[in-house]
């Protein structure tokens, strides 16, 4: 398949499951690594996944940056226990086949971006979508996680 004919694909098939999932699509060009993208946007106007098709390799990938609050942040940055949280997010992402990154790193995180990649080789409707739905559930994941690790580092801060 060639990059114009997956842009038309994922913009109809996402047009298509708008109206169902009540979902808005933003789209934009121009720029430096990708060939196009598309946001999926919620009714609250969040964007729950950011869709883009290389512009030198043949692949999508299918993405969500995720911010915590700052009051989030400093707790982190405070920890030291950070790998705790790391290894359960890791895990729990990693049989979704999904990859994890802090942004700017582990240390000093301000954001989560999870990602997803299909190559042009497996494209199909049914294995976008499926993809597309997974990046949306995984998004609460790391949120949820940290809530876990929040309530662990209290419980260990008490005892001390």
């Amino acid at each position: 398949m060639k990059r114009e004919e997956i842009k038309e694909q994922i913009q109809t098939w996402l047009l298509e499951e708008s109206e169902l999932q009540k979902w808005k699509i933003g789209f934009y060009e121009n720029d430096h690594y990708y060939y196009y993208c598309y946001k999926i946007i919620s009714e609250e106007d969040i964007d729950i996944c950011t869709i883009c098709i290389e512009k030198n390799i043949e692949r999508v990938i299918l993405m969500n940056d995720i911010s915590f609050s700052k009051q989030d942040g400093i707790n982190y940055k405070l920890s030291k226990e950070k790998s705790r949280y790391w290894i359960d997010l890791k895990i729990s992402v990693m049989n979704l086949g999904i990859y994890v990154h802090a942004i700017p790193d582990v240390e000093s995180m301000e954001k989560i971006q999870i990602r997803k990649i299909i190559y042009f080789d497996g494209w199909s409707r049914d294995r976008f979508m499926t993809e597309v739905f997974t990046i949306m559930d995984a998004s609460e994941l790391p949120e949820l996680i940290f809530k876990d690790y929040s309530d662990y580092m209290n419980e260990k801060i008490q005892k001390d």
